[in-house]
């Protein structure tokens, strides 16, 4: 039980991190740096790219979750499916996502 509850806590804290990162890169766009702007825009094509090589059924969560800033119930509502089906695939997206950028940026 404890190993599950740790393994929460560190997942929830990659997607804060991840959240963190996206308000840093959305701030930084704010200002009129048009070298910012360009690499902001680059990046969020690429981060878009990448979803959406990503089989449907992960691509769809991960676009409601961090795009559309969903909850795992309104996830698991509107696609029909439990809660733990949201968590599963949202890990798996994650993990598919890790690689696929590693991928592209070259890494």
């Amino acid at each position: 039980m404890h190993k599950a509850i740790d393994w929460k806590r560190a997942s929830s804290k990659i997607c804060e991190d991840i959240r963190a990162d996206l308000t840093t890169v959305q701030d930084a766009s704010t200002k009129v740096n048009p070298d910012a702007m360009l690499l902001h825009h680059e990046n969020r094509d690429k981060v878009r790219q990448v979803c959406q090589s990503l089989p449907e059924i992960y691509s769809k969560v991960i676009y409601q979750f961090y795009f559309q800033s969903r909850s795992y119930r309104d996830i698991a509502s509107a696609e029909g499916i439990s809660l733990k089906t949201v968590e599963s695939r949202l890990y798996r997206a994650r993990s598919m996502f890790r690689e696929k950028w590693r991928e592209e940026v070259g890494e």
